[in-house]
């Protein structure tokens, strides 16, 4: 039987094309701005009644991030919550930490980043690591990140973090010999995070409603992240947008809330305010769906004639928070039986809404070759491999909408 337009993967595929063409997605943005606006118009064109959650942090702005050596540039990325040069860039010569911390003086040290880092829950220790540098006389911290890419990978952080003592950035490992050989022949390099600390940013999640206020479903998913963001966060803004046509159409006698949130990266600060202040009552909602990183995303392995790509259903973990809940997801999914939903709390911005009462699932994309990186576009996805995923949520809704009428 064939489906309608609006859920096809052309179109799912074309919506993450428009996400990622307004830039990057960092929470208050001009880009994670322009996102919002295109959502609430596409949740209005569906029909859907649309409204807003205001959410005021503060944020750095940057205007320029550079890192030279000699002619060279070297992409690199502020770590979270940066502490700028100003305008004018700094100029040391690297020293390798393996060195050791007396040899730090007036130097930027070259630190090789271990992967457990990159989870909130090592700042501490990561914090102590950057003091003692800092005290050492150092100018400059380079994190040299673990990526399968080759590309930096940012780091989620909280929203209320102090900025480091010197400035922190991140460079990706396909770097990591330039600057070795810069510290061996002791090359000067410089370094710039030129930007604007502005303790009044103001973001917003954006909602979308049809129905009264019982026996909702929520479907929820994070539309803010450190850079475009194609294949992270792109699926799921593109999978919710189609649900709410799919409502829009068929004006069902369900209610839905849907939610998009900012502040992902700042520790799911947006989900946290939504939990806090605007979400309906756990006892008004049947049902809730998160759609959480990388759904719908290819697979790839490097080979003797480079990267190759492949469709993996296997990595996309699905997450049921109550038992009862786990007939109808399975069903849900029969046609991809690579995907094995298992019980749990959830994961992400999911384990927070489980904890608050609410009962459903989270659909979540595994290990994804992009993630948190600058080049993640929408070639992380296509449109064959997010079309299967589609006909599974709209299954999965369609049961707990049965389920309600019963």
């Amino acid at each position: 039987m064939a489906i309608p337009d609006y859920l096809s993967g052309i179109r799912l595929f074309k919506d993450v094309e428009k996400y990622v063409s307004f830039g990057e997605h960092r929470t208050g943005s001009a880009g994670e701005s322009a996102a919002t606006e295109w959502i609430a118009d596409e949740l209005e064109k569906a029909g859907l009644k649309t409204s807003r959650q205001e959410i005021t942090l503060r944020q750095f702005c940057i205007r320029e991030s550079r890192l030279t050596i000699g002619n060279r540039s070297v992409q690199c990325f502020p770590w979270w919550f940066p502490h700028g040069t100003g305008p004018v860039p700094l100029s040391a010569r690297l020293a390798h930490l393996d060195a050791g911390l007396e040899d730090l003086k007036n130097r930027i040290a070259l630190v090789r980043q271990q992967g457990r880092w990159v989870s909130p829950r090592f700042r501490v220790e990561v914090e102590k690591m950057v003091r003692d540098i800092a005290e050492t006389g150092a100018r400059a911290v380079i994190f040299i990140s673990e990526s399968p890419s080759g590309e930096l990978v940012a780091v989620n952080t909280g929203e209320h973090v102090e900025p480091w003592p010197v400035p922190v950035v991140l460079v990706g490992p396909k770097d990591e010999h330039v600057l070795v050989q810069a510290g061996r022949e002791d090359t000067a390099v410089t370094l710039m995070v030129d930007g604007l600390v502005d303790p009044q940013t103001h973001s917003e999640n954006i909602f979308g409603r049809w129905g009264d206020d019982k026996n909702i479903i929520v479907v929820s998913t994070p539309k803010s992240g450190w850079f475009t963001c194609g294949g992270e966060r792109g699926p799921g803004i593109a999978i919710v947008l189609a649900l709410a046509r799919w409502v829009g159409q068929r004006q069902p006698q369900a209610s839905y809330w849907l939610d998009f949130n900012t502040g992902h990266e700042l520790h799911n600060l947006g989900t946290r305010e939504f939990l806090r202040e605007a979400a309906p009552e756990a006892g008004n909602v049947r049902f809730w769906l998160h759609l959480g990183a990388n759904i719908a995303t290819w697979r790839y392995e490097q080979t003797e004639t480079g990267l190759r790509r492949f469709t993996d259903p296997a990595k996309y973990p699905v997450i049921v928070s109550h038992d009862e809940i786990m007939p109808l997801v399975k069903n849900a999914f029969s046609h991809i039986p690579e995907v094995k939903p298992r019980l749990g709390a959830g994961v992400g911005e999911f384990g927070p809404v489980v904890e608050a009462g609410y009962r459903g699932f989270g659909l979540y994309g595994g290990p994804y070759h992009y993630f948190h990186s600058p080049d993640d576009g929408p070639q992380g996805t296509a449109p064959e491999l997010l079309e299967p995923v589609m006909l599974a949520v709209i299954e999965a809704l369609a049961n707990v909408e049965a389920s309600t009428a019963e």
